[in-house]
């Protein structure tokens, strides 16, 4: 029953790992998203702005690594390449959490173009910087802290 479930709850589409709100936040504003390496989307989710935190909730991708390792094992694949699956599936599926006061900047890194969406960063007090592509157009080329 449960890999039936896994399928039913991939064919119902994108299911997002929540981040429960703290009492008394609430959200300003949220877009579908993809966590970006190298100008490239890694992980698909969506990107919440809160009156406190920037969250970062991707897309549930367990699932979908169970199917990937049920059906590669049914074609022969070694044991381990089913636990490999697994455990990017939980990696990507790990929801990001930033307190606003550790941001130390935040920039429009890419405009949006024709076949690629814009690209706001943020830089954190740490000196990490992380770059998201946005679906949809409200990024604005402007530049914070």
């Amino acid at each position: 029953m449960g890999l039936l479930n896994d399928v039913l709850g991939v064919l119902a589409g994108p299911n997002y790992v929540g981040v429960p709100l703290e009492p008394g936040e609430s959200v300003v504003t949220e877009k579908v998203a993809g966590l970006l390496v190298g100008g490239k989307s890694i992980v698909g989710g969506k990107l919440v702005l809160t009156n406190w935190r920037l969250l970062f909730q991707p897309w549930d991708t367990r699932a979908i690594g169970t199917l990937l390792a049920h059906g590669l094992t049914k074609a022969g694949a070694p044991g381990t390449v089913g636990t490999v699956i697994g455990k990017v599936a939980d990696m990507a599926s790990t929801p990001s959490k930033v307190q606003l006061q550790s941001l130390s900047a935040a920039w429009a890194s890419r405009d949006e173009l024709v076949l690629s969406p814009p690209a706001p960063a943020v830089q954190l007090t740490d000196g990490s910087v992380h770059e998201f592509g946005i679906l949809g157009r409200s990024c604005r080329r402007t530049s914070y802290g």
